[in-house]
């Protein structure tokens, strides 16, 4: 629950008396869905998809949708998973999407 409860403190919304709201999905979709018209996780399933689709590995995949936060660390004493292969994967499965999709890497230069 510890660390359920720490990722909660990375996001959240404030009320109109300053104080903090837990995002909830119906909180979040409250907040966002005016300036996104996409399903609010539809993200996390797409890339889900993607990366059964094309084999990679349940660790990998548990790894990118944060489940780690959840207690599924692969770093964890019990953990029998080499980190190392995992960023491989990890890296090869974003290549492939940035592909995909044709992201751009000067879409990310801003001039201040």
């Amino acid at each position: 629950m510890g660390a359920q409860n720490e990722s909660n403190d990375f996001c959240f919304f404030l009320n109109s008396d300053w104080k903090k709201i837990e995002p909830s999905h119906s909180i979040v979709h409250q907040y966002l869905s005016k300036y996104c018209d996409f399903p609010l996780k539809s993200i996390r399933k797409y890339i889900r998809s993607r990366m059964v689709e094309m084999n990679y590995s349940y660790d990998a995949i548990n790894m990118v949708l944060n489940h780690h936060s959840a207690g599924e660390a692969l770093w964890d004493s019990y953990s029998t998973v080499d980190p190392a292969f995992i960023e491989r994967e990890i890296n090869k499965f974003y290549n492939v999407i940035i592909e995909e999709l044709g992201i751009k890497e000067d879409w990310f230069h801003v001039d201040h």
